[in-house]
């Protein structure tokens, strides 16, 4: 969704899945057959499937040199940040079943968190001092990542996670975005999160 609203797309927004159930409707599952959630039905009723493969090919179609670069090798750097997404989301994901856990405690928390500051490493490598993931533009790889970075600094500041800098800054980018906050801030892990709940 956030995708679409930086590309200004009119739309129809479904909601399947997790809690609106659905995901073995025959009706989704012609649209998606792994049955998960997103899945995107376009104009000419063809549908795709899969957050990256969307994300891809909205911005291959409708912001082209953009938000995905027309050179190969820097669309193929973009990409390999996409797909190195999963690594970060899996680290953040376990942070946040730590800490959601009834019993959980600080020390609890802490293998999770061992095992994010790789990733928060990778995540500032990248970074570097670009605005953006893929450059001094919001890209494809942003998307990417953005949501679970959003869900990272939701995370209780009693964790401790010392997150970087410049990662900090970038998220504060992020946030600027009307569409980030429509999409994302208001949308995404947006209750009050705390350890042991």
């Amino acid at each position: 969704m956030w995708t679409i609203g930086e590309l200004n797309l009119p739309y129809r927004r479904v909601d399947w899945g997790g809690a609106f159930g659905g995901n073995d409707d025959p009706a989704h599952r012609a649209r998606n057959p792994a049955g998960t959630i997103p899945a995107v039905e376009l104009p000419d009723g063809r549908t795709l499937w899969e957050s990256q493969a969307i994300v891809r090919y909205l911005c291959a179609v409708y912001a082209k040199g953009d938000m995905i670069p027309l050179d190969p090798f820097e669309r193929a750097q973009a990409e390999a940040i996409m797909d190195w997404g999963p690594a970060f989301a899996r680290a953040v994901s376990a942070v946040r079943a730590a800490y959601k856990n009834s019993d959980a405690t600080l020390e609890s928390c802490s293998v999770a968190i061992s095992l994010l500051k790789p990733q928060l490493g990778m995540l500032e490598l990248l970074l570097g001092d670009k605005n953006f993931l893929g450059g001094q533009n919001l890209g494809i790889a942003d998307f990417a990542l953005g949501g679970w970075l959003h869900r990272l600094m939701r995370c209780p500041e009693e964790l401790e996670l010392g997150i970087p800098t410049n990662v900090r800054s970038y998220y504060g980018r992020l946030c600027l975005r009307k569409p980030f906050e429509d999409h994302i801030l208001t949308q995404v892990s947006a209750g009050m999160q705390r350890i042991g709940g």
